[in-house]
């Protein structure tokens, strides 16, 4: 590994400038989530109060142009010291002679740049705020931080493993994780990060977009983050709120992997585990069931199972919880239960190709199930135990589920549920996500239409395509076309092809990406089938004169997606999904090559298109 390292003091407010100027980078495939508690973040605050030594951070930097830099060691420091700068929290002392300043905030005004973004609105002082000096004290307390360039992203990812592989600082399941490129280390993460509902489309984000996906511990309205008692494992009583700190919830989903997709070879251990990460016998098997799975499908498969339950919860039992429900009523974990059940679940509808006839049934099967049994919590799992309670479920609640004599109506089902999820994905990330009502130009009073005539507008929709994946290296987006993005698009539409927009009911997201119209009524319009409506599509890409880019062409028009809705009154609603992706390189599309900012695409200088190669290069050369 090839390295050159420096070690310097650097101020606070110094620090606090690199993360205004977007300089400090956090890479999800292996940093730990943001999940200090308030408590954790004032005896940080205190101790540089107290001018006390604190920990060294410690960075890497690519041998580039490119001034960012990878956070390896230090991210909970970094963002606890940051958010107080922006009084996110007030000081607390831990000392009687404290007691004055407790309850204080940051005093914006006592440093140049907090001072600029109190007059310009972009922070509010909050009241009691400390004076002037005691905030110049932390603003100017140095950091010791250590920078290395490294050569290449696959160092940055070893040099996480090797300073965390002896376990003192992370959980064991953080260890396995830590740096890991694996395929089984891949999914676990995504499943995790989709059940806790932190997913994200990049794995390198800046520090600043870290905090929409920290988990928070107490409900405060100004606070962004996941609120852990909301994430289902906590909510259901499987694993303990403080459990997430330590990724136990991705230890539950390794587990789960291990015997859905090895058949209960293995027995739940430690050893297990660790193997499942180690090249032998265990890996390979594991690699080889994932090369024929597809990953996608093993997280709606996770989440139609978790959504099971929640109706169960919901609709059909007194209790609050599915720990409740099924007889166990102390506030004990209950992994192992919920390990069963999943499993049967599974079994049943996944591996029988059975549905559900009755959730109400479901829900007696199921309530007060584990109130006379007990398992033994910890510790080694044999095959023939598990094997044991998982055909007992599945025997309480076989008589619940039929064969599925309709599977289309289920795979409408699952439509509706797999647009939801990117929908809620993918608007968290404006960059990455676009909504396009259709080809057809309302602007034009006629009944019929040529597709032909539409290739104009969707070079716009290429051009958006090539600057979504030019935006960062691995970049992942998606553009929607036959959804609306505002309510005036909406009532236009309606006024001529009278139509109503599909309304999803998705939790959480903005009512403008309920506008689903679709592009049915296009359909009839250009008087095409949909299958030609998107091969027309595929032939646009493949022959675009302006995308400067074969490989990213193929997999453009290869990613074209129709994704057909059906609302319970029978009406369709066929939307087209385009997922832009990025390839080794960025690409070109006419004479310049773009990026996207929010929602709309900027043109990169000459400059900032070298650099973007350069940053394009160094993530190509991750060893995985």
């Amino acid at each position: 590994m090839s390295n050159n390292t420096r070690v310097e003091g650097k101020r606070i407010e110094s620090i606090y400038n690199d993360f205004l100027d977007k300089k400090l980078e956090v890479n999800r495939r292996y940093q730990r989530k943001l999940v200090w508690s308030l408590e954790q973040k004032q005896a940080l605050i205190d101790s540089v109060m107290k001018s006390l030594p604190i920990p060294l951070i410690l960075l890497a930097q690519s041998k580039t142009p490119n001034e960012k830099m990878e956070i390896v060691d230090g991210l909970q420091r970094l963002e606890a010291l940051i958010s107080f700068m922006e009084n996110r929290f007030p000081y607390k002392g831990t000392a009687e002679k404290d007691h004055e300043l407790s309850g204080l905030y940051f005093n914006l005004e006592s440093i140049a740049t907090t001072k600029h973004l109190l007059d310009e609105g972009i922070l509010v002082q909050q009241e009691p705020k400390m004076s002037r000096e005691d905030s110049l004290r932390i603003a100017n307390y140095e950091l010791p931080i250590s920078t290395y360039e490294a050569a290449k992203s696959a160092d940055i990812d070893e040099t996480f493993r090797r300073i965390n592989s002896t376990g003192r600082k992370l959980s064991r399941q953080e260890v396995r994780q830590a740096g890991s490129v694996t395929k089984i280390a891949e999914t676990v993460r995504k499943i995790s990060a989709e059940i806790r509902g932190d997913a994200t489309s990049l794995d390198i984000i800046n520090l600043a977009s870290m905090r929409k996906y920290s988990l928070t511990w107490k409900n405060h309205n100004d606070e962004e983050g996941i609120l852990v008692d909301e994430i289902f494992w906590v909510r259901h009583g499987v694993i303990n709120r403080d459990d997430l700190r330590s990724s136990f919830d991705e230890q539950l989903v390794l587990d789960l992997l291990l015997d859905v997709l090895l058949n209960f070879e293995h027995k739940i251990s430690s050893s297990t585990r660790d193997a499942a990460y180690k090249d032998g016998e265990i890996s390979r098997a594991l690699s080889r069931a994932l090369n024929v799975t597809n990953q996608d499908k093993l997280i709606r498969q996770f989440v139609e199972i978790n959504d099971i339950i929640e109706n169960i919860v919901r609709n059909y039992s007194t209790e609050t919880q599915w720990r409740g429900h099924t007889g166990k009523s102390s506030k004990n974990p209950t992994s192992r239960y919920y390990h069963v059940a999943f499993i049967a679940f599974y079994t049943l509808l996944f591996n029988e190709n059975k549905v559900i006839s009755d959730s109400e049934k479901l829900a007696g099967a199921t309530r007060d199930y584990w109130k006379n049994n007990t398992l033994r919590d910890g510790g080694t799992w044999t095959v023939s135990s598990r094997k044991k309670e998982v055909n007992k479920f599945i025997g309480a609640i076989r008589g619940c589920f039929i064969e599925d004599s309709s599977p289309e109506a289920n795979f409408d089902k699952q439509q509706i549920e797999r647009l939801k999820r990117e929908l809620l994905k993918y608007s968290a990330e404006t960059q990455f996500y676009e909504l396009k009502t259709g080809l057809r130009n309302y602007s034009l009073d006629s009944s019929k239409g040529k597709i032909q005539d539409a290739r104009t507008f969707f070079k716009k929709i290429l051009k958006t395509a090539t600057a979504m994946a030019n935006t960062a290296p691995n970049a992942e987006g998606v553009i929607y076309i036959g959804i609306a993005d505002n309510y005036d698009t909406v009532r236009r539409i309606e006024e001529k092809v009278g139509i109503e927009p599909f309304d999803l009911n998705v939790r959480h997201l903005s009512e403008s990406s309920s506008f689903i119209m679709g592009i049915d009524h296009e359909l009839e319009f250009f008087d095409i089938s949909l299958d030609d409506y998107v091969e027309t599509m595929r032939r646009w890409i493949l022959g675009d004169d302006q995308i400067d880019g074969e490989q990213f062409k193929r997999d453009l028009a290869n990613s074209l997606d129709p994704i057909t809705l059906y609302s319970d009154t029978g009406h369709r609603r066929t939307v087209i999904a385009i997922y832009p992706s990025s390839i080794d390189m960025p690409v070109a599309f006419g004479d310049s090559s773009y990026e996207r900012v929010g929602s709309s695409n900027r043109k990169l200088s000459q400059s900032e298109l070298f650099r973007r190669y350069d940053e394009f290069r160094f993530r190509s050369n991750d060893a995985g």
